[in-house]
């Protein structure tokens, strides 16, 4: 199973691709529980997750949501493996983060979304 939030607006095929792949090579024997995590770039969410089997290791979704996912895997000796992908590292919380988003190289939807409604301009940060 792969969970993924709808708010991670860079991830691409390629991405998650490259999270499959470390899920099957590096963790992943058939009677060993495992997991492949993605933090969001400040490591407090949990911004993509792979288990096998889906029962793996209860999900807990929020704030503060990766450190605990992560002490739960090891304390029921689920193979663990952590990525940091920038493709996956920008979550959407805040407007901070859409300005962040406007600042990156690559060109998604959202960011043409946010360019042509003229959404940055219009972010005021206190």
């Amino acid at each position: 199973m792969l969970m993924l939030p709808g708010d991670v607006p860079l991830v691409s095929v390629e991405v998650i691709q490259t999270v499959i792949a470390t899920h099957e090579n590096a963790c992943y024997t058939p009677d060993v529980p495992a997991m492949t995590i993605v933090p969001a770039r400040d490591e407090q969410v949990s911004n993509c997750i792979v288990l096998s089997p889906p029962t793996a290791t209860p999900l807990r979704f929020g704030p503060n949501s990766y450190f605990p996912h992560l002490e739960t895997a090891r304390k029921l000796g689920v193979s663990l493996q952590t990525l940091k992908l920038s493709g996956i590292g920008l979550v959407i919380d805040a407007p901070v983060d859409l300005l962040e988003l406007g600042r990156q190289t690559v060109q998604t939807r959202a960011q043409n979304y946010l360019q042509k409604y003229k959404i940055l301009e219009r972010i005021k940060i206190e």
